[in-house]
This record gives structure tokens, C-alpha cells and sequence, in this order.
């Protein structure tokens, strides 16, 4: 999904509606667009929309390296909504203990990365105090891969 189309997702299109139509007709026979993130409890890519992510959305990152031979995947909490850039102001988080459930935010480890890179979104995590530091520990095992 470029940029333009991703503004025009967030903010209406000036296209005729024969084109958002089309979209519709598209989704009703099962064509979907791959770009789009989807919901983490249903795959469901047709229901994600750019207003769905909104400050402290907890997200599942594709961050791709230089060489564009490996791409990592990160969880991210988001700290912007899209912007008409398409893109997501969004801080990392960290596993812990070697544990795909529990993460650390890294208050320094912050960028901003193209709705495009978002995998799905994540539901929110519960807040678990262990001494004087505050983890993040999801249900499930997360499907990060981490330099």
C-alpha cells in the first residue's frame, strides 16, 4: 500500500466510487490486499483499517536490516496514530528471560515505520511489576525474531 493510498484510507479518496466499490465487490469474493495488518485473534485482513491504531496499540513489527536479506519482527507499542505519511511513531519492546511473553519497553529505541510494516495487531498485554521495574506479559508466545 503506498502512501498516497493510506491517506486515502484514513482520509477519503477524490477517486469515483466505482473504485471504492470495487474494493467492496473485491473483499465479497475473497480478494484481499496482503499490505494491510491484520487482527492477532482472527487473521482477518478485510476488518483492519489505519484508524485502528492509535497511541499505546501494541503492534507486531517488521523491521527490515540494511542488505534486505533478514527482516526481524518486533513488538512495538505504538505512539502516534498513522499519520498521512502512513507512517506510526512506535517504541520496542524487549523480550525478557528469554521469554516470548514478557517485554521490557526500551525507552530509547524509538522510530518511525510504514503501516505497511505492521504484521498484525496485538491485544494488550498485562502490567506486571517485578521489583521496581515494569514488564509487559502477553498471554501467548509472541512471533519475534530479535537481533
Amino acid at each position: 500500500m503506498s502512501r498516497k493510498s493510506i491517506y486515502d484510507a484514513v482520509y477519503g479518496s477524490d477517486s469515483s466510487d466505482d473504485e471504492n466499490l470495487q474494493k467492496v465487490s473485491d473483499r465479497l469474493h475473497g480478494k484481499s490486499d496482503d499490505n494491510c495488518a491484520g487482527l492477532s485473534y482472527g487473521n482477518d485482513k478485510e476488518n483492519f483499517h489505519p484508524n485502528m491504531i492509535h497511541p499505546r496499540t501494541f503492534l507486531l513489527v517488521n523491521v527490515p536490516t540494511e542488505n534486505k536479506k533478514n527482516e526481524y519482527r518486533y513488538v512495538a507499542v505504538a505512539g502516534t496514530s498513522v499519520d498521512e505519511d502512513g507512517e506510526i511513531k512506535v517504541g520496542f519492546l524487549r523480550c525478557q528471560r528469554n521469554s516470548a511473553k514478557m517485554f521490557k519497553l526500551e525507552q530509547n529505541d524509538v522510530a518511525y515505520v510504514p503501516c505497511v510494516q505492521v504484521i498484525k495487531i496485538l491485544p494488550n498485554p498485562k502490567l506486571q511489576k517485578i521489583g521496581s521495574r515494569g514488564y509487559y506479559c502477553f498471554d501467548e508466545n509472541m512471533d519475534i525474531f530479535e537481533k
